[in-house]
């Protein structure tokens, strides 16, 4: 992950879950091209790697991934467990969305077999309502998993890409599960020109997960200033 050193980045590392199983597997639930499934893509760089690498290009990459991720809801699917490592980048700058429920079912699982809900990894990604042994909606249930879940964590792997810095640790942790510190209070990374681009990650930071917006409206907004 990102130093906290100015001019020593060092970027979260490529996920070694990639196989043509998972190619045909994402193909089928609507999140990849109409490309042969069965030949792996020629993966770059997952989106963290290429916006630092290419921030010329990353206006493109960040509209693919909201487009992939709008795809993904469209047929009904939650991600559930978005990391950078999860959104991978070809060399023609096509995005493709990995690993779809697989973390968050493995949660679920942990519920069902130990009767606790285990903190993900991926923690620093998802908003606290996420991160709750309870939820309003499910107050007595196994963890859950939503689309504006997905949406903030789009936000926050989207600000980290540009640069910023995500505050992590256990005090950390724990602010975030019980909602005491606010994604607003994040400085602007010098990389985020776009106004309008920092406006939806603010609005997608949101504490009331109502008040974010869905990821076809992000994939307007950022279709609209691409045009």
């Amino acid at each position: 992950m990102p130093s906290s050193k100015a001019g020593n980045i060092e970027p979260p590392e490529l996920s070694s879950e990639i196989s043509a199983d998972l190619l045909c597997r994402d193909r089928a639930r609507g999140t990849r091209s109409s490309r042969d499934s069965a030949v792996p893509p020629s993966f770059v760089g997952n989106i963290y790697q290429e916006i630092q690498r290419n921030p010329h290009v990353a206006s493109n990459i960040v509209a693919a991934f909201a487009s992939r991720l709008r795809e993904l809801h469209d047929s009904g699917i939650i991600h559930g467990d978005l990391t950078p490592e999860c959104v991978l980048v070809d060399g023609l700058g096509q995005v493709f969305l990995f690993n779809a429920q697989v973390a968050f079912a493995r949660r679920v699982k942990d519920y069902h077999t130990k009767q606790r809900v285990l903190v993900p990894v991926s923690w620093v990604y998802q908003p606290h309502e996420q991160l709750m042994a309870e939820s309003s909606d499910n107050p007595d249930g196994p963890p859950y998993c939503s689309a504006k879940g997905d949406v903030f964590a789009f936000a926050t792997i989207i600000y980290e890409s540009f640069g910023g810095q995500l505050r992590r640790g256990r005090k950390a942790l724990v602010q975030r599960i019980e909602a005491k510190t606010s994604m607003y209070v994040m400085a602007r990374p010098h990389l985020l020109t776009d106004d309008r681009l920092w406006h939806l990650l603010l609005k997608s930071w949101s504490q009331d997960p109502e008040q974010r917006p869905s990821m076809r409206e992000i994939e307007d907004a950022l279709l609209y200033t691409s045009a």
